[in-house]
């Protein structure tokens, strides 16, 4: 399991609830009006996680309820493939500047280049992490540039 969207009707994730699930990158909350408590540290595997939220809470909101992630962006998750096709981002649609690489391209390529600014809708994104396992498996790339 790669990804979880949580229902808004959820309140309460109970402890060790995901912590095997070492491929986890990306949680999306549906939660606004009542936000899940977390009573325990051990929810997830670990807290380099990518956590997108609702556009009209706050990351503050999330904290105060137990939830400690790397990543927080705001809106409903938003995927995007550059123009060539070649990597994937992912940003939160009420995230106005802050996105992430999640998956480079599926090619073999010796050299990788990733744009640190990348231009969505006239709106430019600014590459704010890399998530875990964008690039497991890739050992042909002998350069990496941002």
């Amino acid at each position: 399991m790669k990804r979880i969207t949580l229902p808004s009707t959820l309140e309460i994730i109970g402890d060790k609830a995901f912590n095997g699930c070492n491929n986890l990158v990306e949680v999306e909350s549906k939660s606004s009006a009542v936000i899940p408590d977390i009573n325990s540290k051990n929810v997830f595997p670990d807290d380099d996680i990518i956590l997108y939220i609702p556009s009209n809470c706050t990351e503050q909101q999330y904290i105060s309820k137990g939830w400690n992630v790397a990543h927080v962006f705001l809106g409903n998750r938003v995927p995007y493939q550059d123009e060539n096709n070649v990597n994937t981002y992912v940003y939160g649609s009420a995230d106005n500047t802050n996105i992430v690489v999640l998956l480079s391209s599926t090619k073999n390529d010796a050299t990788t280049k990733i744009d640190s600014i990348v231009t969505i809708s006239g709106a430019k994104k600014t590459v704010k992490a890399i998530a875990k396992y964008a690039f497991l498996n890739r050992s042909s790339i002998n350069t990496l540039t941002i």
